[in-house]
């Protein structure tokens, strides 16, 4: 679901199931959890 292309880093929101694992599992903390 998150897409890597040179600099820019995606969400593919078709994939997205909102659980959160992205969030947890980032070695620098880059990925932050917004309920909409």
């Amino acid at each position: 679901a998150i897409n890597f292309d040179q600099k820019d880093v995606s969400i593919n929101y078709d994939y997205c199931k909102g659980c959160g694992i992205c969030a947890t599992e980032c070695p620098v903390d880059a990925i932050t959890m917004i309920k909409e």
